[in-house]
C-alpha cells in the first residue's frame, strides 16, 4: 500500500477545457493508463482509498485514453514530412502515443531508439511548462491496447503504424479477448494475492 500511495497525484486535462481531470503520468505514454487495466477489471471499484485525493482509476485511464486520441487528432497534418509537431500519420483512426521504437537516420548506430512517446496532460508539462515528446510514430499495441474501455467499437485502422513492439503486442493480445469474453480478468482475479491487492486499493 505504501508503494501505491507514493505514485504522485498532479491532475491535468486535455484540452485545458475540458473537464474530464486526469492523474498524469510524468510523460503521458499511453501504456501508464491501459496496462493494469488488461489484467485487472478495475470498472466498477469506484474511488481508490486514497487519504486525501481518492480516484476511480477506471474512470481516470479512460478519460486518459480519451485526451491522447483528441491530441492526435489536434495535431495531424494535412501533408506529410511534419512539421511543429503536426505529423500526417495522426489522425481520428490513428492515435496511441505511447513508448517504442522509433525510426533513426540511415547513418545512426542502431537500427532504432527507444522513445517515451505521449501526448497530454503530462507531469512533466504541469510541473516543468515542457511539451510532452512525440514525433508522428503511432503504435500499434496503443490504440489497440485500448480496447477494454471501448467495448463494441471497431478497433483503429493500422494503415498508419510503423512499428510493433513484443511487450506492446502482448498487452493488445490480452486486451482483445478481455474485451469480448473477459476471461483474462476472470483468471486473473482468481489469484489470492491480486484479491487481497483489490481488498487494500478499493
Amino acid at each position: 500500500m505504501k508503494t501505491y500511495l507514493a505514485r504522485n497525484r498532479v491532475t491535468g486535462s486535455y484540452p485545458s477545457s475540458s473537464p474530464n481531470k486526469i492523474l498524469a503520468s510524468w510523460q503521458g505514454s499511453l501504456f501508464n493508463y491501459f496496462f493494469a487495466n488488461c489484467w485487472v477489471d478495475l470498472r466498477g471499484r469506484g474511488p481508490d482509498r486514497h487519504p486525501s485525493d481518492p480516484r476511480n482509476l477506471w474512470q481516470n485511464d479512460k478519460f486518459a485514453v480519451i485526451a491522447n486520441r483528441q491530441f492526435c487528432i489536434n495535431h495531424a497534418s494535412g501533408s506529410a514530412g511534419g512539421s511543429n509537431a503536426f505529423y500526417a500519420t495522426y489522425g481520428e483512426n490513428a492515435w496511441g502515443l505511447t513508448a517504442c521504437d522509433n525510426l533513426v537516420s540511415p547513418d545512426y548506430p542502431a537500427a532504432s531508439e527507444y522513445w517515451p512517446f505521449g501526448a497530454l496532460p503530462t507531469e512533466e508539462y504541469i510541473r516543468k511548462d515542457l511539451r510532452p515528446i512525440h514525433a508522428g510514430t503511432i503504435a500499434v499495441y496503443g490504440a489497440a491496447s485500448s480496447i477494454n474501455f471501448f467495448p463494441g467499437r471497431p478497433s483503429p485502422r493500422s494503415g498508419m503504424i510503423l512499428k510493433y513492439q513484443n511487450c506492446g503486442v502482448r498487452s493488445s493480445a490480452l486486451a482483445t479477448p478481455t474485451a469480448l469474453t473477459r476471461i483474462m480478468w476472470s483468471m486473473f482475479m482468481t489469484r489470492r494475492e491480486i484479491r487481497g491487492f483489490a481488498t487494500r486499493i478499493f
